[in-house]
């Protein structure tokens, strides 16, 4: 995910979850945004992505740049 939103100038972070989920906050130009999480929907290789919830949030601190979380 992070060579896809360096790639589309989107900021935020990512991280997995104790359950094996994926966890990511982005942010930037909505069209952006978009084209990260329709590659989320289908991930990268040897992934199995079930399913994509996206939430919109209106109150959250820019983030600068793209970053993992541990």
């Amino acid at each position: 995910m992070m060579e896809r939103a360096l790639r589309h100038h989107v900021d935020g972070w990512v991280r997995n979850k104790a359950d094996g989920s994926v966890e990511a906050l982005l942010q930037g130009e909505r069209e952006s945004v978009k084209a990260v999480v329709e590659w989320a929907r289908i991930g990268p290789p040897r992934a199995s992505v079930s399913s994509v919830r996206e939430q919109e949030l209106t109150a959250h601190p820019r983030e600068a740049g793209f970053r993992i979380l541990e």
